[in-house]
């Protein structure tokens, strides 16, 4: 199976793997999360959005969430060519529920410490201007498993959604590459 993700969809991807090796032969990673891996500034921007929710409300979390996250910076900077517009029309169907909840989260699997364990094709990619936690991981990615790392030019945190065209190239000639279907 080729399994593609992002941010967190990436760090379920890895788990996925390391549970059920025969599962998956290929990962598309977008922005990598790697579980167990320390995520201060991305750890930070969610607690402020916890808080100010708690403090203020949801319409106020998610207002903050998008003129002020680093997530969407590029995209607030570059809304025509980005669909800023259509980007926020979307955010605003979030509930929040994550946000609100009190229970305290499964422990996950540190796939931090296993990623030697993983034997699917990679392609990480990243856009030239996310956060750095997120090139970080998939720095590491690229050093640690059967993996390809790619930059995508003028984009941010969500590199397909925001150079879709660009990046659905680079996936169907790795895919190819790979004799992935």
């Amino acid at each position: 199976m080729i399994y593609w993700g992002t941010h967190t969809g990436t760090g379920v991807g890895l788990a996925l793997c390391l549970r059920n090796p025969q599962l998956i032969s290929h990962l598309i990673l977008e922005g990598v999360v790697i579980p167990g891996m320390e995520t201060p500034e991305i750890i930070r921007n969610i607690e402020r959005s916890k808080q100010l929710m708690n403090q203020d409300g949801l319409r106020s979390a998610m207002s903050d969430w998008l003129t002020r996250s680093e997530w969407f910076r590029y995209m607030r900077e570059h809304p025509d060519t980005t669909r800023y517009d259509e980007q926020r029309q979307i955010i605003k169907m979030f509930t929040g529920k994550p946000w609100q909840s009190s229970v305290a989260p499964r422990k996950v699997t540190n796939v931090f410490e296993r990623l030697h364990e993983i034997n699917a094709e990679a392609l990480v990619y990243n856009g030239q201007f996310d956060m750095k936690e997120f090139l970080n991981m998939s720095d590491i990615l690229e050093k640690n498993m059967h993996a390809r790392k790619h930059v995508i030019p003028q984009s941010g945190g969500f590199p397909l959604w925001e150079n879709p065209s660009f990046v659905n190239a680079i996936v169907l000639d790795w895919l190819q590459e790979n004799n992935a279907f």
